[in-house]
Formats: C-alpha cells, sequence, structure tokens
C-alpha cells in the first residue's frame, strides 16, 4: 500500500488493476483502474493539487509505452512516449508534478558493446513533450536524479570514466561536471551540495560539488560502500557496508562535505551490521540551509598517476612507418642464411631471440585477458547482489591496472 504526497489517496496493485482508496477509508475501494501488460508504474501530486499516475506497459519484440493519466479521470492518457529497448523501466516524478524522467533498460546488449545490458534516459511532461536524453559519450546511462525548484536534472552517462551533465528541463545541456568513474547521484536535501560517487563495482571514489558555484569542494574515498545517505542539516553524510551484501569489513563512517571522516564505527570480525527501515521522516525544517563558501577546499587528493608495469618502465615506445620488402635476391640470401647450423653464423648476431621475448609478451597479455574476464563476471555478481569475498572484491579493484598494462603491451605489439 502506497500513499499519495498529500496522503488523501492510498493505491495499491493487485494483479493488473490499481486500487485506490481514499480518505484512509479502507471498507471499499473507491476507483478501480485496469491496465493489461502493466509493468511499472508511478503515482505523483503537483503544487496545484491534481494528482497523476504514469504507467509503464511491455509490447512485443522490447517495445515499451509509458502513460500518464490524470487520476481520477483514467480514461484517455494525457501523454505517452514510446520507445525500444525496454525490458524493465524506473519512473522519477520531478518535484513540482508536471514532468517525469524515464530510465529504460534491457538486459542484454544486442550490439554486444556491454556486458550488463544497456540503460536509456528519456523525458516526457504533461504537455505531451517527450525526447531521448544523449550525450557526447556512447555508453548507459547509470543515474539521473532531478533538481528541486524546476532547475533541471543530472546525469551520469556514456562508459567510463562517465561524463557528468546538468540539463534543464527541455533536455538542453546547461553544464558538464567533466568526467570520472562514477554511478551514483546523491544530492543534500537543500540541493546545494551534490554527491557523484562510484559504487558498486567502482572504487568509492566520492566527490562533493557546490552546485551554485559550480565547483569541487572534495574528493575522497569510501572503499566497499553499500549504502550512503546524507544527513538532514546538509552538511554531513554516512556511508556504510553491510552484511546482505559484503560479509567482510562492516561498519559506517560519518564524513562532512570536505571529506573529512568525523567518526568510524567497526564491526568485531564475528560480528556483522544489518540494516534496517525506519519511518520516513522530513527533519529539513529543523535546520537552515548551510552556507557554503565558495572559496573553501576540502580534501582532494594530487591525480593519480597511470600504472606502468615495471618491466615497461625504462621502455620508450616508438611508432614507426613499416619497413620496405626487401629485394628477391637478399630474401634469397637470408633464408640460406637461416638454414646454416648455428656455427657458421656471424659471431655478430644477438644471443637474444626477439621472437622468444614475442612469445613471452603474448603470453603475459593473453594471462591479463583472463583477469579480466574473470573481474568482468565478479562485477556483475555483485550488481546482482551476490556476496562477494574480500580477496574477490580486491581483485576488482585492480581493474584499472590490469586494463592499462594490456593496453601498454599491445601497443608494444
Amino acid at each position: 500500500m502506497r500513499w499519495s504526497k498529500d496522503e488523501t489517496i492510498a493505491y495499491k496493485l493487485s494483479g493488473s488493476d490499481i486500487v485506490f482508496y481514499e480518505k484512509n477509508r479502507f471498507e471499499k475501494c473507491s476507483r478501480q483502474f485496469s491496465v493489461p501488460k502493466l509493468s511499472t508504474y508511478s503515482f505523483a501530486t503537483n503544487r496545484a493539487g491534481s494528482h497523476y499516475i504514469a504507467l509503464f506497459i511491455r509490447g512485443k519484440d522490447a517495445l515499451g509505452t509509458v502513460k500518464i493519466h490524470h487520476y481520477p479521470n483514467t480514461e484517455n492518457a494525457v501523454a505517452s512516449k514510446s520507445f525500444y529497448k525496454a525490458d524493465s523501466v524506473e519512473i522519477k516524478w520531478n518535484h513540482r508534478g508536471d514532468a517525469i524522467l524515464i530510465l529504460s533498460s534491457t538486459d542484454h546488449d544486442s550490439s554486444g558493446k556491454s556486458y550488463y545490458g544497456v540503460t536509456m534516459l528519456h523525458y516526457l511532461n504533461l504537455l505531451n513533450e517527450s525526447h531521448t536524453i544523449t550525450g557526447r559519450k556512447e555508453g548507459t546511462v547509470s543515474a539521473a536524479e532531478w533538481l528541486a525548484n524546476n532547475d533541471g536534472f543530472l546525469v551520469i552517462q556514456g562508459r567510463m570514466p562517465a561524463e557528468i551533465n546538468w540539463y534543464n528541463n527541455r533536455g538542453d545541456l546547461l553544464h558538464s561536471f567533466g568526467e570520472a568513474a562514477v554511478n551514483t547521484i546523491k544530492l543534500n536535501p537543500f540541493n546545494n551540495l551534490v554527491v557523484f560517487a562510484g559504487f558498486g563495482n567502482l572504487s568509492g571514489n566520492i566527490f562533493v560539488w557546490n552546485l551554485k558555484t559550480k565547483q569541487l569542494i572534495s574528493n575522497f574515498r569510501a572503499n566497499s560502500t553499500t549504502k550512503f545517505f546524507w544527513l538532514a542539516d546538509g552538511q554531513h553524510m554516512i556511508t556504510a557496508t553491510h552484511f546482505e551484501r559484503i560479509r567482510v569489513e562492516n561498519g559506517f563512517k560519518l564524513w562532512n562535505y570536505l571529506g573529512s571522516m568525523i567518526h568510524q564505527h567497526e564491526c568485531l570480525p564475528e560480528t556483522k551490521l544489518k540494516l534496517h527501515n525506519i519511518l520516513p521522516f522530513n527533519r529539513k525544517n529543523d535546520f537552515n540551509e548551510p552556507e557554503i563558501d565558495a572559496n573553501v577546499k576540502g580534501h582532494i587528493p594530487e591525480p593519480e598517476k597511470k600504472y606502468v608495469p615495471p618491466g615497461l618502465q625504462s621502455n620508450t615506445v616508438v611508432l614507426t612507418k613499416p619497413a620496405p620488402p626487401l629485394p628477391k635476391f637478399q630474401k634469397s640470401k637470408e633464408s640460406k642464411e637461416k638454414k646454416l647450423p648455428q656455427s657458421t653464423k656471424s659471431s655478430t648476431t644477438t644471443d637474444n631471440d626477439p621472437n622468444e621475448s614475442s612469445d613471452l609478451k603474448a603470453k603475459k597479455l593473453k594471462n591479463l585477458q583472463k583477469k579480466l574476464k574473470q573481474i568482468e563476471q565478479l562485477k556483475k555478481n555483485l550488481n546482482e547482489g551476490k556476496v562477494l569475498e574480500k580477496n574477490q572484491l580486491k581483485k576488482i579493484e585492480l581493474e584499472e591496472q590490469i586494463v592499462e598494462e594490456i593496453r601498454l603491451l599491445s601497443i608494444e605489439n
């Protein structure tokens, strides 16, 4: 059972019917809305007090349609949008209740470019205006969140490092925060600070930005984070690692927006941290909006240098044009020399066989690619909610290092 924002309407899904109760009278439903092939729905109340319900109806061949109906007059849709690649959909209403963001996802990418499927972002409002949000980089949409006061929305999109963009309500790009290995957007209660973070299969980097000045305030890391939330004062946040996702290093940490750790609680090895949901409450009015000094900077580490394997640190890779083909008589002479016994070869011939060195590099490259494939499977398991051991999590953290090593070996070959 769910309630509308003003708590005058309760509703629930029963089969393919949405059942409504008004004024907390549950003896008999006030209305019943039948929607065949209904997959997902979301209810919203706008500032004028009007109620709307958005529905996702799955069609054939991964074709899906999202429709918005007015409540209680649900006969005709006031807006709709159809799109392909829609095994599942997440619907996000804006704070005014007059537009939605639609994250449509497929479990499998037919192009083979993504291991986890594809997520696309669409916009639809009550005036039946719609469009698809695409960034400069190719790849899936990792996260999207509305800003309060009708200021548009934030999107993380594209392959890692993903681009982070701010769009207005028409889908026009207002500002780019650059690129980073992140997949999570968390706004504080006052919408003046935002966190872009890389959790799950990423390394746990947290970037805190000032939305008014569009400047980076701090950057720090919280490894193995499975839960993140802002506190009601809008200046502090909690990161936690809990038992349902990870068996080791359970506990939580309290941070301020400057990246300083205020408190840390670690569970004993034989105990586990379990999270329990409590009744939601709004404490925003108990705190004044924090004044963020535009000149204050928190913890921002120096940029990390790219990893270079020890065996390649002294090597300078120079790309040159291929040598011209040898004349016929020279080829014949060299082939005869190859057939002669080893003792007849010139004493100036090097003892190191380049073919042997090439074989070793090829073998190393194959082993690295095998490790990368194992990491991809571990990341998939983590995204599916499976519990990973500590050594498996450490393997995932080595992904960037292995990718860089593969790149350098490929260039040298």
